[in-house]
C-alpha cells in the first residue's frame, strides 16, 4: 500500500462495531497497513451486521487476540511495538484496567498515537458509560429533535452519533499524523459518540445574549420542516424541492396547471410517475430526485462514475458492489482486499519502531494545525463546516463572504458552521477586489468551497486559476454529484441527498412515508467527508511536497451510509437491511424505545441473558416509570437509559457537559455571548481552539487587508468602490 497517501503508517485496530472500523477502513484505503485485532469469537458485527462487518473491514488484515490471556498481551505488545496508531473503544476504567490507557501505552511505547472512540468525552463524567449509539443520543436528548408519525421521541435509524463519530475519529486520528510529519511530536487524540451526535445539533442548539427575532424563534423548530416531506407518484415518492417557487421555475406550475399552492401541487404530482414528475423539474430548476430504498444509491449511476462505489469479489458475498470512499484524492483511494476471515492473519507482525520521538520546532499558534491557512469560501452548511473543524484544530480560517452576506445569515444554521473564522467581505464580481483576491490565495495554504463549477470558473476560483495564483494550493471542493457524469454540475442539498441514500424511505418506518431528518445529516456526512479529504492532502503535502486538488460530495457521503449493506450481482440484489418499525420505536425489541408512565426509556439487550430480561420487563414495561424500567432492565443485564425531552436548555446548564467543553460560551460581534455544541475532540497535551463566535459580515476586513500589505489610502478605495464592505458595530 506504500503507493496510498498513507503508505508506511501502520494503524492496529482494536475496534468492533461500525463507527471505529469504518474509520479505519477509510484510512487503509488510503493506504495505511492496518491490522484488526478480534477477541476469541470475532467482531460481533460478524454475525449482527454480516454485509456491513464486509464493507466496514475491507483492506485490513485479521489476528485474534485475547486481551486476558498473557500470551495473546505479548503478541499484542509486539504489534503496538510497531504500530504507528493505536485506535481502542475502551472506556477510560476499562482501559487503564488492561494497561491500554493513554498514560501507560505513552510510557511503554512512546512512538504510539492512541486514538479512542468513546461514549462521552473522557473528561466527562459519563465517559464509562455503555458506548451506543441509541443511549448516548437519548441522554442527551436528541432522539426528542426529531418530528415523527406520533408524539414524543423517535428512534433514528440513521444515527448521527454513528456517521458522526466516524468522521471525527478519522479526522482527529489524520490531524495527529499531520503533527508528527510537522514536529515529530506524538500524543492522543479521543472523540465519541456524544460528540458525533451533538455535530449536526450545532446547527440549532443555541443561546446569545442578544439575539434578533429569528434567532430567538430558530429556524429549525421541529414543527416548522414538514414542507420538504416527499410526494407520492403514480409508481412511487419524489422529492420535489418547491417550496417556494422562482421566476425561473415557473413553468413547473404552468405545466402542472396548478397555482402556487402546495396541496394543489401534491394533488396534481399524484396523478404522474416519478419519472415523468423528475423530467418536468428538471426542464424548470426545481430540485428534484426519486426517494431510492436503501441499496439503491450503490447503483446509482453517478455513483458508479465517481468511484463512490467498488465492485469487488468478496468470499462470503460473491461479486457484489460495495460502498467505496466517499472523495476523489490523489493518489486515489483503493481498495487492497475484502474484509478477512476471522484470524486470517494470526501471526501477523511488524517490525518496531523506533521509541525516539524527534521534535521539530511548531508552528506559532495552538492546535494541531497551528500554522495552516486556510480560505473559506463556502456557504449554507456542506461548505462552512468542514472549515470550522479546521479552525478548531488552530488553523487560521479566513471566510471571503459575499458583501451582502452568505446567504444563509438569516438562519440558526449559519451559526453552527463558522466559529473561530475571521471575516472579509469581498466582491469577487468587482475588478478592483481582484488584487484582493490573489493576495489572498497567495498567503493560504489550503482554499475550500462548495460553488458550483459554472460559478467557479466565472469567479476566478476554480482549481486551475487558483493554482495559477499559488502553485502550492491545496484545494477543496464539496459538490452534489461528484465532478464527473451527467449530473456534475447539478445543484442539490440536504434534502435531495436524503431521498437518494434510501434513509429518506427507511427513516419513515414501515407503511409510513419518507421522513427528511431535520439534522441536515448529509450536509454533515458531506462536510465531513470533505475534512478528511482535506486533511489527506495536508498529510500528503506535509510528507511529499505535492499540493493536490480533493473533492467531497453529498452523494459520496450518501453513498457510504449505504455501506451497512451491499449488492450481490449473482442474482442476489441488495442485502436486506434492519427496518425501522411502523411506530418509529426501533429496529427490533432488543434495539428501541418504549413509551412508560411518566416518558420513554431507550433499551440496548445485546446478550442472551440481557434478551431474557427484555422479554421478561418488556410487555409491562408501558405500566412502570422509566426510573423502574431502567433497574428492571439493568438488573438483568439489559442497559436502558431516560429518554431526555426538552433537553436543549438541559444541555447548556449542564456542569459536566460545561467542563468537558461538550458546551461552549464565546463571545460575538453582533449577539453578545454565544453558547454553543463545543469541541469535538481532545487531543490531551494539544489543546483545540475556542475562542470567538461566528464572525459579523466583514468584520476582519480591514485588519485581513492590512495583513496582507494593502495601504491606508488603497484600502479606502476598496472600500469606497464597495469591492470591499467593514463591519460597523
Amino acid at each position: 500500500m506504500a503507493e496510498g497517501i498513507l503508505g508506511g503508517v501502520r494503524i492496529l485496530d482494536l475496534t468492533t462495531g461500525q463507527s471505529g472500523p469504518l474509520a479505519v477502513r477509510l484510512l487503509a484505503e488510503a493506504g495505511a497497513d492496518v491490522v484488526k485485532v478480534e477477541p476469541p469469537g470475532g467482531d460481533p458485527a460478524r454475525a449482527r451486521v454480516p454485509a456491513g462487518f464486509a464493507s466496514w473491514n475491507r483492506s485490513k488484515r485479521s489476528v485474534v487476540l485475547d486481551l486476558v490471556d498473557a500470551d495473546d498481551r505479548r503478541r499484542l505488545d509486539e504489534l503496538l511495538a510497531g504500530a504507528d496508531v493505536v485506535v481502542h473503544e475502551l472506556a477510560p476504567a476499562a482501559a487503564a484496567a488492561l494497561g491500554l490507557d493513554e498514560g501507560t501505552l505513552a510510557s511503554r511505547f512512546p512512538q504510539l498515537i492512541v486514538a479512542s472512540l468513546l461514549s462521552f468525552p473522557k473528561s466527562h463524567p459519563d465517559a464509562d458509560l455503555p458506548a451506543s449509539d441509541l443511549l448516548v443520543q437519548a441522554r442527551l436528548g436528541i432522539l426528542d429533535e426529531q418530528f415523527g408519525y406520533r408524539d414524543g421521541p423517535i428512534y433514528l435509524r440513521l444515527s448521527p452519533a454513528l456517521w458522526g463519530s466516524m468522521y471525527l475519529l478519522a479526522s482527529g486520528i489524520l490531524a495527529r499524523l499531520i503533527l508528527r510529519a510537522r514536529t515529530g511530536q506524538v500524543g492522543p487524540v479521543a472523540t465519541s459518540l456524544a460528540q458525533g451526535a451533538l455535530a449536526p445539533c450545532g446547527q440549532f442548539w443555541h443561546r446569545f445574549d442578544h439575539p434578533n427575532e429569528a434567532l430567538r424563534f430558530g429556524s429549525l423548530r421541529k414543527e416548522a420542516t414538514w414542507g420538504l416531506a416527499p410526494m407520492q407518484c403514480t409508481d412511487g415518492w419524489a422529492l420535489v424541492m418547491a417550496t417556494r417557487i422562482r421566476p425561473s421555475q415557473a413553468g413547473f406550475l404552468t405545466e402542472l396547471g396548478v397555482p402556487d399552492d402546495r396541496d394543489a401541487i401534491r394533488a396534481a404530482v399524484r396523478k404522474r410517475s416519478v419519472e415523468e414528475i423528475i423530467d418536468l423539474c428538471s426542464r424548470n430548476d426545481v430540485p428534484c430526485t426519486k426517494v431510492a430504498e436503501v441499496g439503491e444509491a450503490l447503483v446509482n449511476e453517478q455513483a458508479r462514475l465517481n468511484g463512490y462505489v467498488v465492485e469487488l469479489d468478496d468470499p462470503v458475498w460473491g461479486r457484489s458492489v460495495q460502498a467505496a470512499s466517499p472523495w476523489e484524492v490523489v493518489p486515489p483511494s483503493r481498495v487492497s482486499s475484502p474484509a478477512p476471515a476471522l484470524g486470517q492473519h494470526d501471526g501477523a507482525t511488524w517490525e518496531e519502531r523506533s521509541s525516539a520521538v524527534p521534535l521539530g520546532e511548531a508552528p506559532p499558534g495552538r492546535g494541531p494545525l497551528a500554522g495552516l491557512k486556510v480560505l473559506d469560501f463556502g456557504m449554507f452548511l456542506a461548505g462552512p463546516f468542514a472549515p470550522q473543524c479546521l479552525a478548531d484544530l488552530g488553523a487560521d480560517v479566513i471566510k471571503v463572504e459575499a458583501t451582502d452576506g452568505d446567504r444563509m445569515r438569516a438562519a440558526s444554521q449559519f451559526y453552527g458552521c463558522q466559529r473561530n473564522k475571521r471575516d472579509i467581505a469581498l466582491d469577487l464580481a468587482n475588478p478592483a477586489s481582484r488584487e484582493v483576491l490573489e493576495r489572498l490565495v497567495r498567503w493560504a495554504d489550503v482554499v475550500h468551497h462548495n460553488i458550483r463549477r459554472p460559478a467557479q470558473v466565472k469567479l476566478g476560483i476554480d482549481e486551475p486559476s487558483l493554482r495559477a495564483m499559488n502553485h502550492d494550493i491545496i484545494v477543496c471542493h464539496t459538490g452534489t454529484y461528484g465532478t464527473k457524469g451527467p449530473r456534475a454540475d447539478w445543484p442539490g442539498y440536504d434534502p435531495i441527498a436524503q431521498a437518494e441514500s434510501g434513509w429518506m424511505f427507511e427513516n419513515g418506518g414501515a407503511g409510513n412515508p419518507p421522513l427528511w431528518y431535520r439534522f441536515g445529516l448529509m450536509d454533515h456526512q458531506c462536510a465531513l467527508s470533505s475534512l478528511v479529504a482535506t486533511l489527506l492532502a495536508i498529510y500528503r503535502r506535509e510528507t511529499t511536497g505535492d499540493a493536490t486538488f480533493v473533492t467531497a460530495s453529498l452523494l459520496g457521503a450518501a453513498v457510504l451510509t449505504s455501506s451497512e449493506t451491499l449488492v450481490r450481482l449473482d442474482g442476489g440484489g441488495v442485502v436486506e437491511v434492519a427496518h425501522l418499525d411502523a411506530q418509529q420505536t426501533g429496529v427490533s425489541p432488543y434495539d428501541r424505545i418504549a413509551q412508560c408512565t411518566d416518558g420513554w426509556v431507550a433499551l440496548v439487550a445485546d446478550t442472551e441473558a440481557a434478551r431474557a430480561t427484555v422479554d421478561q420487563v418488556g410487555p409491562g414495561i408501558g405500566d412502570l416509570t422509566v426510573d423502574d424500567a431502567v433497574a428492571a432492565l439493568e438488573a438483568g443485564g439489559a442497559s436502558a437509559e431516560r429518554v431526555r425531552e426538552n433537553y436543549e436548555s438541559g444541555f447548556f446548564d449542564s456542569e459536566a457537559n460545561q467542563s468537558s467543553k461538550l458546551c461552549v460560551t464565546l463571545p460575538s460581534a453582533e449577539w453578545g455571548d454565544h453558547t454553543m455544541v463545543g469541541a469535538y475532540w481532545d487531543f490531551g497535551d494539544v489543546e483545540t481552539v475556542l475562542d470567538t463566535s461566528s464572525p459579523a459580515l466583514g468584520e476582519h476586513s480591514i485588519e485581513i487587508l492590512g495583513e496582507l500589505g494593502f495601504a491606508d489610502d488603497d484600502v479606502e478605495k476598496l472600500l469606497a468602490a464597495a469591492a470591499v464592505v467593514q463591519f460597523r458595530p
